[in-house]
């Protein structure tokens, strides 16, 4: 079971690598690891592109190489589309902007610790028992 997942995640280094590193194509990338492409693509994770998410502020990436070349990142978060900065030579940044024609949504910081989560839901349920004997 471990030397599986040590093959498994060698694979996965190997694939990313030579994909989002080269431009073989899939088919050769699959052909060279001995790998269906469905394993190939399930062995594929985003590539970062260092920038964060204008709702979330979670790292967006590039679902595969096409967006990369479109500069179409996305949030795996909050699952929405968004545009890469565009890097200048003097090393300044335009903003990230949203892709899709939905109106902006204003959205409530992640909460990722579930102890940090079960302290905010303490603290609702607390303030509504006091508010709730107040009116007593």
């Amino acid at each position: 079971m471990a030397n599986q997942a040590k093959r498994d995640e060698g694979a996965a280094r190997k694939a990313n690598k030579l994909y989002w590193g080269s431009d073989i194509s899939v088919n050769q990338i699959a052909e060279k690891l001995d790998l269906s492409k469905s394993r190939l693509y399930g062995l594929l994770v985003p590539l970062p592109t260092g920038d964060q998410c204008p709702d979330c502020g979670e790292e967006t990436g590039y679902a595969n190489r096409t967006a990369r070349e479109r500069n179409q990142a996305m949030c795996s978060y909050c699952a929405e589309g968004v545009q890469a900065r565009a890097r200048s030579g003097k090393g300044t940044t335009k903003p990230a902007v949203t892709t899709s024609n939905a109106p902006a949504k204003r959205r409530l910081p992640a909460i990722k610790s579930p102890a940090l989560l079960g302290a905010a839901l303490l603290g609702v349920a607390a303030g509504l028992f006091f508010a709730a004997h107040r009116r007593r």
